[in-house]
């Protein structure tokens, strides 16, 4: 179940395991319903809307092939669908996009060390992958100007001291830039990119929310 925003129309979009793809919006009195014919067994469910081109886009992961999906398009009618097969069942999903539109996509679970990066705008290596050296919190990616590929921005945590790594794309291959240490005695951990990275974080000793801001 999942938020929806397209023009002037919000709701929510609810997708089911055997791939019904239901709209529910504040302009309906029953959900708009359809099946979608290349779904087996969806799990991980993203969605939202393109800022650029107003369209709505939908991607999940397929546990039936392993495989992750993406489409986008105007009220039922796609214009763009691209899948590829991934290691394994991810639970996280995230999205960013360029100036020019180009978009990436990290997939990762909490408490593991594997992030993949899809760029289904990219024809060569649509597909790359980062192993961080401690377990995964949170994730990120994203774009720097008009830059074509993003940054991977990963915040992980080892014997209750956390840290935030950069990664950055040479060759085709992801490759660590810098590694900053956030602060010690964490329990859990959000990132977010505005106009800096920032962190929100709970400490073991404290019952208050701390805040960090990488420039």
């Amino acid at each position: 179940l999942q938020k929806y925003f397209n023009n002037n129309e919000n709701g929510l979009l609810s997708f089911s395991a055997d791939g019904i793809l239901s709209k529910f919006t504040n302009s309906t009195a029953m959900p708009d319903s359809f099946r979608l014919p290349f779904v087996g067994n969806p799990t991980t469910l993203n969605s939202g809307n393109g800022s650029i081109d107003k369209n709505y886009q939908l991607s999940f992961i397929d546990q039936s092939d392993f495989s992750f999906k993406y489409f986008s398009g105007k009220n039922y009618s796609f214009n763009k669908l691209f899948i590829t097969h991934v290691s394994k069942n991810f639970s996280k999903i995230e999205f960013s996009k360029n100036a020019g539109n180009n978009k990436s996509v990290i997939l990762f679970n909490q408490n593991e060390q594997l992030i993949e990066i899809l760029q289904p705008d990219k024809t060569d290596s649509p597909k790359e992958q980062i192993y961080t050296n401690n377990p995964i919190l949170d994730a990120l990616s994203y774009y720097n100007n008009s830059e074509h590929y993003p940054i991977v921005v990963a915040l992980t945590a080892k014997n209750d001291s956390a840290y935030i790594s950069f990664f950055k794309e040479f060759d085709s291959k992801f490759v660590k830039i810098k590694t900053d240490s956030l602060d010690t005695n964490i329990v859990t951990a959000k990132l977010f990119k505005g106009k800096n990275i920032e962190v929100f974080y709970w400490k073991t000793i404290s019952d208050s929310l701390f805040y960090f801001r990488k420039d």
